[in-house]
């Protein structure tokens, strides 16, 4: 499935089962407008310390760890030929990348795009942190610190203060996901009480470590 966003007067495509962005049709938006300063895809290969870019992405994200140039444009990028939704397909952080390459005035409008999108993600868990609390009060033993708590755990193995307000985008996007489960398993009554809520927290939790 593939998502249409807005970046400023451009359309940009993402799809969803791997979040990859479609730089070819962006590059191609953008020539189509700009014809005095057009850009090609060739030379954004080539731009200075893109490299050294690639590979803190792929370790850091991908934890995939080369100094090789085409394993690593090979782990962030994707070909797909052909006239429908064809073209290169870059991992989001490279496509945000290539998108301020395009030109330095542009680099507002991407900025600003990430910052949206970060804001919507802030108000988006805001708001399913207020449909939890309207659940979690039908459980009349639960503890509301533990489960903040027990959430800041699995988001960030770690608990603090104020560690929401400095979440980053991926960060709040699965505090966000974790509150909606959690009102969804009380209003089904999948759970009934504070001990069984904290057991499908400690799985979510255990679950995760799993993965890495």
């Amino acid at each position: 499935m593939i998502m249409n966003r807005p970046m400023g007067m451009f359309n940009v495509e993402q799809r969803t089962k791997d979040s990859m962005f479609n730089a070819t049709s962006l590059l191609r938006q953008w020539n189509k407008s700009n014809p005095n300063d057009s850009r090609n895809l060739d030379n954004f290969w080539k731009s200075t310390h893109l490299k050294e870019f690639m590979q803190e992405i792929a370790e850091k994200e991908y934890n995939f760890k080369s100094v090789d140039y085409t394993e690593l444009k090979n782990a962030l990028t994707s070909i797909k030929r052909g006239r429908h939704n064809g073209g290169t397909w870059m991992c989001p952080i490279l496509f945000i990348k290539f998108a301020m390459y395009l030109s330095p005035k542009f680099e507002y409008t991407v900025i600003r795009f990430v910052y949206d999108q970060l804001i919507e993600y802030r108000h988006s868990a805001g708001d399913n942190y207020n449909v939890l609390t309207t659940s979690i009060a039908k459980l009349i033993d639960c503890d509301y610190v533990s489960v903040a708590k027990a959430i800041q755990w699995i988001v960030f193995n770690k608990t603090g203060k104020d560690l929401r307000q400095y979440a980053s985008q991926d960060e709040l996007k699965e505090i966000s996901e974790i509150e909606k489960k959690i009102a969804f398993m009380i209003d089904m009554n999948f759970v009934n009480n504070n001990a069984e809520l904290m057991n499908a927290l400690r799985k979510m939790y255990n679950d995760k470590q799993r993965k890495f």
